[in-house]
C-alpha cells in the first residue's frame, strides 16, 4: 500500500481534516498482512499499536483459568480501530487472532498520542471511533440477552451475514454461548424448517 493510499485512508475512511496530522500518521503508518491464526493482540500486554481492519476478519477472545477460550466478539469494521483495550492507555485485554487472511494498516500509539497533543480536532474523531465501537458492542449485547440459543442464533445470522462464512463453528458456538453440539442440533433443526 502507498503513502497516498495510507493518507487517503485517514481522509476519507476516518475522515480526519488536517493535513498535517495525516502527514504524520500515514508517515508512521505500516500496512500488514497477516495469515490465518496469527495473533494480533495478546491480552496483558502494553498496546502499542492501533490496527485498522482493511479486509478480513479478527477474533476477540478471552481464555479463562482452565485454558478455554471463550470468544467475545469479531472485528470486521474498515474504520473501527483494533486494539484489544478498553482505551488507548490501557494495557490490551483480548487476545485477537485472524480468523482469515488479513490486510491491516499498524499506527503506533506513541505517533497517535502525539498527534492528539497537537491537533485538537482528532480527540473528537477518535472519541467517536471508541464509541461507535462501544455502541456496536452494546448492540451485540442486547442481541444476545434473554434469547434462547435458536433465537441467538438467528440473531447471529441476520447481525453477521457478511462474516458468517469466515467464522469456524466452534467460535460461533462459544461467542453464542452454546456447546459446538448444541449449535449443529440448531442449525440441522433451522435447515428442515
Amino acid at each position: 500500500m502507498t503513502r497516498d493510499e495510507i493518507e487517503a485512508f485517514y481522509r476519507e475512511e476516518i475522515g480526519l481534516k488536517n493535513e498535517n496530522t495525516i502527514q504524520l500518521l500515514a508517515g508512521s503508518t505500516r500496512f500488514l498482512h497477516r495469515r490465518k491464526g496469527a495473533h494480533l493482540k495478546v491480552a496483558g500486554e502494553d498496546l502499542r499499536s492501533v490496527l485498522f481492519r482493511l479486509n478480513g476478519v479478527a477474533r476477540c477472545y478471552l481464555i479463562n483459568d482452565e485454558g478455554e477460550e471463550h470468544t467475545h466478539g469479531f472485528c470486521y469494521a474498515r474504520n473501527n480501530p483494533i486494539t484489544g483495550a478498553i482505551g488507548i492507555s490501557s494495557p490490551v485485554i483480548y487476545n485477537i487472532d485472524a480468523t482469515t487472511d488479513m490486510d491491516l494498516l499498524e499506527l503506533p500509539l506513541i505517533t497517535l498520542q502525539h498527534a492528539i497533543a497537537s491537533d485538537a480536532t482528532l480527540l473528537p474523531v477518535v472519541s467517536k471511533l471508541a464509541t461507535d465501537d462501544y455502541e456496536r458492542q452494546t448492540r451485540v449485547a442486547i442481541g444476545l440477552k434473554g434469547k434462547n440459543g435458536t433465537e441467538r442464533y438467528r440473531w447471529f445470522v441476520e447481525e453477521f451475514a457478511d462474516i458468517i462464512d469466515d467464522i469456524n463453528q466452534k467460535d460461533i458456538a462459544s461467542f453464542l454461548e452454546l456447546q459446538p453440539q448444541s449449535l449443529s442440533r440448531i442449525k440441522h433443526s433451522l435447515s428442515e424448517e
